[in-house]
């Protein structure tokens, strides 16, 4: 068993390393102040992450780092950023670290360490006691984010669900506060009218009309006002909503173990992103007013009551008849929207896959085998969305027949009533008014059946879909870092990729000591690269064990083993980008030297330089299928030789390279030879 040394670095190298890798990752200029505190406020936190977790929060363009972009990325590595009112020089002690933005758009970091209370400036780069002549600004208190690594499946879901609505509190409370305003501005005219009615004209008051118009003017102005905030904050949590559920499960879906995503074609995967985007519907569309709304229908039938009598049990019985018909017709409204759906995201996935094997279809001149699936495809689609319309038009046209029904059985019912005495002619039309009121948030549910039952499919997809366990929870890291010296080791491993297939590895067992290089031969299929996914931990064995410096990789966090591990695969692609981020990708802290060297070592510099960008030439969307597949194998090798790995797992690695770079490729392995292990 090879020896295992656990590494933890002194709080001074650990801020000279994360300053070191944010320069070699963004070429921050070291001027910037946002850049000089995120050292700085990271070692008053006590936060101890490697410097890759540091650039990798860090916003796609640093050039020039904002106050956004530095709450952002204390986000990303798990801090809040609260702002608070007062002045910095009377802040608890309690409260530190904290960040403070001066009205002079200078950055500070406020700490106190036994009991000395220190402010640094990040214009200065000067480290100076905090005296009661501090410049003035904004304070921001930061917080850890309560973790959730603990907890797995549906235990971590609810918390996230506990997490969003705890977020949105305050909002949805303003939202019904409002509501609550809307409707009870909304009596107003129908009161109006029964006044007019009962005292304008049948007492000939008409010194009475200017205030009561006047009134209701009022009233409906207040309404429009209320009415459009409530839509603002409707759109505000709509739009929030949807970057945090989209956030969520995009990032959910990549800590997935790779083999709930490899298996899933490319298509079904976007088409169950793109599913989600009806969330976002419940809280900005007609569906969200008709929820907050949906209460006050009591209201409106405890008023009816009181001015109408017993002309409330006609609306009482709509309603009734009203959630009778839901209760038959939304079941049906239900599958045929799962149908429909269904139909609909196979076609969106044929058409993904489509784009994605165009150039191999035009080869094999295929095109009019694949327009005819999507024929076949389009019409069950069609037939499922007209079946749908059919049933939500035949849906829409009873709420209708219903909303008609009940002004005709009011009059008549309300006429009795008037002609007893038992309410006025103004009462009468007024109840009428309340009636079509009460009924309308039924109507709306009536008429959106089938979206709400999309809604609730997305839903519960989502759900779903987030209750999978992540191999490894986003920014989890160990604070120690561990140098192998690279020993593997396969005991009688068993490999099956389904139950369906026959074994790709069988009882296998072979040991690789530090710097060995062992070469694995065999036919196409015959488990080499299942050798390689298995040490990368990309899947579990079903049998036997595999050990890394004596440690069984099945103890080691996967995405930090696959960190520490170097891999070429069998096929390479480029990610759009220059060739410099292509190659960074393996190690962002990299500085340009380093990565220098690496291409070197790859035998890609000749190539790059003769490029007139050089490293700054970018691969886009499309353009991979004309690159060279040499060209791309030496990025790759590349990549590998970058990460100071202390094993190097390499799939047919010369495959696509020249003599001349293949002679220089195997230089490269015996220069490494003895320093790494290399399969």
């Amino acid at each position: 068993m090879s020896p295992v040394t656990l590494r933890q670095e002194a709080p001074e190298d650990l801020r000279r390393h994360w300053t070191q890798a944010i320069f070699n990752h963004s070429n921050a200029h070291a001027s910037d102040p946002f850049i000089a505190c995120l050292p700085i406020v990271l070692d008053a936190l006590k936060w101890r992450g490697t410097s890759r977790q540091l650039v990798e929060a860090l916003p796609f363009d640093t050039e020039e780092l904002t106050i956004e972009d530095f709450r952002d990325t204390l986000a990303r590595l798990g801090f809040r950023t609260v702002p608070v009112g007062g002045h910095i020089a009377r802040l608890s002690t309690r409260l530190m670290p904290c960040f403070y933005m001066g009205n002079d758009g200078s950055p500070y970091i406020v700490s106190d360490e036994d009991g000395h209370t220190s402010i640094f400036n990040g214009v200065k780069k000067t480290l100076e006691p905090l005296g009661k002549s501090a410049p003035r600004g904004k304070i921001y208190i930061i917080e850890p984010v309560k973790e959730r690594d603990t907890i797995s499946g549906g235990d971590r879901v609810d918390a996230w669900l506990r997490e969003v609505i705890r977020h949105f509190r305050e909002l949805l409370a303003r939202s019904m506060v409002l509501s609550v305003l809307i409707n009870i501005l909304a009596l107003s005219v129908p009161i109006a009218v029964m006044m007019i009615y009962d005292q304008v004209i049948g007492k000939e008051a008409k010194e009475m009309l200017p205030y009561i118009a006047g009134g209701v003017a009022i009233a409906i102005a207040f309404e429009l006002m209320f009415r459009d905030l409530r839509a603002r904050i409707q759109g505000y949590i709509g739009g929030r909503l949807d970057y945090m559920v989209g956030t969520e499960i995009f990032q959910h879906i990549l800590h997935l173990p790779p083999i709930f995503t490899e298996r899933a074609p490319v298509g079904g995967q976007a088409a169950r992103l793109r599913e989600f985007e009806s969330l976002r519907e419940f809280f900005t569309g007609s569906i969200a007013t008709m929820v907050v709304d949906l209460p006050f229908v009591i209201l409106f039938m405890a008023i009816i009551a009181y001015i109408a009598g017993w002309v409330v049990v006609v609306p009482l019985v709509l309603t009734v008849i009203y959630f009778l018909l839901a209760y038959i017709l939304f079941p049906i409204i239900g599958e045929r929207t799962k149908q429909a759906g269904k139909t609909r995201s196979q076609r969106y996935a044929f058409l993904m896959e489509l784009m994605w094997w165009m150039r191999s279809i035009k080869q094999l001149g295929a095109e009019d085998i694949w327009a005819d699936r999507f024929r076949k495809l389009s019409a069950d689609t069609v037939m499922g969305n007209q079946r749908i319309a059919h049933l939500q038009n035949f849906s829409q046209n009873l709420s209708l027949t219903i909303m008609t029904a009940a002004g005709a059985l009011t009059l008549v019912v309300g006429v009795y009533q008037a002609m007893d005495g038992a309410m006025s002619l103004g009462a009468l039309i007024a109840t009428m008014m309340l009636v079509w009121r009460t009924l309308a948030p039924l109507q709306t549910l009536f008429s959106l059946g089938h979206r709400m039952e999309q809604m609730l499919q997305s839903l519960n997809n989502l759900l779903t879909t987030l209750r999978f366990d992540r191999e490894q929870e986003p920014g989890d890291a160990p604070s120690a870092s561990i140098d192998f010296s690279g020993q593997i080791a396969f005991e009688r491993v068993s490999m099956r990729y389904s139950s369906e297939t026959n074994p790709a590895l069988l009882g296998i067992s072979f040991n690789v000591e530090p710097g060995e290089l062992l070469a694995i031969a065999g036919n196409s299929g015959s488990g080499k690269t299942t050798i390689a996914k298995l040490v990368l931990g990309l899947y579990r064995p079903q049998a036997g064990a595999i050990s890394l410096d004596g440690i069984d990789i099945r103890q080691l966090r996967p995405v930090s083993l696959r960190q520490t591990l170097a891999y070429v695969p069998q096929r390479n692609h480029a990610f759009p980008g220059s060739i410099y981020d292509n190659i960074a990708l393996a190690d962002p802290t990299a500085s340009f030297n380093q990565i220098q060297d690496a291409c070197a070592m790859a035998g890609l510099t000749r190539t790059i330089e003769s490029l007139p960008q050089g490293f700054d030439t970018v691969f886009r969307d499309g353009m991979q299928v004309h690159v060279p597949q040499g060209f791309l194998r030496q990025v790759a090798l590349a990549r590998a030789f970058l990460r100071d790995a202390p094993v190097m797992i390499l799939d047919e690695p010369a495959s696509g390279l020249d003599d001349l770079d293949e002679q220089v490729f195997m230089k490269t392995l015996e220069n490494l030879h003895g320093t790494r292990t290399i399969l």
